[in-house]
């Protein structure tokens, strides 16, 4: 929660955090709808939708999105780089015999 509280900030929005904590529990459940790969685009319409709801801008909630997926696979193409190396030496040593 206070990792959106900090992004929002940062784009320029004050949001009070019970508010965030409210919307983001309900962007939890609402994301586990399986309608789409790891909820991706139904957790974003839904949280402009319920944001602009609280008041938040609709755009300002569109770039808070936006910027938080790119945020996210950014992360983990880094970890992934980070750790390829690593598996790559340990399936050349593994015997495929064992």
């Amino acid at each position: 929660t206070w990792f959106v509280w900090f992004m929002f900030r940062s784009i320029g929005v004050t949001v009070p955090i019970f508010t965030l904590m409210e919307v983001q529990a309900m962007l939890v459940i609402i994301a586990l709808i399986p309608v789409t790969l790891n909820g991706l685009g139904i957790r974003e319409s839904a949280g402009v939708f319920l944001y602009s709801q609280v008041g938040v801008n609709a755009e300002a909630a569109a770039a808070f999105f936006l910027l938080v997926l790119i945020l996210n696979y950014i992360l983990a193409s880094l970890v992934f780089l980070l750790f390829w190396g690593k598996v790559r030496e340990h399936v050349k040593g593994a015997d495929p015999l064992e």
